[in-house]
């Protein structure tokens, strides 16, 4: 679970997904190519997992921001107040 409220979002299942810790956990299991390891082959099949597990949410931030979505206002006061907090 998120620690931080301020960057969660909630998905279709209820649980409360984090997109920037889904981005930093794939950018931190991402094998150096200055130092192989016998756990790269695994770690790139998760960082591809968690690249595309981002991607879901982000998609589904998008999709519940749509005008003809429920709470579409509320979504997109989120993503802008959200979008202000990362470039702050």
């Amino acid at each position: 679970m998120c620690m931080d409220s301020t960057v969660s979002v909630w998905c279709k299942s209820g649980r409360v997904c984090c997109a920037l810790d889904i981005g930093v956990m794939a950018q931190e299991l991402k094998p150096d190519p200055v130092d192989p390891k016998t756990t790269d082959v695994r770690d790139e099949g998760i960082v591809r997992r968690l690249n595309l597990l981002q991607e879901q949410v982000l998609r589904e931030m998008k999709r519940m921001a749509r005008p003809q979505e429920p709470y579409s206002t509320m979504v997109q006061a989120w993503i802008e107040g959200f979008k202000m907090r990362l470039l702050s």
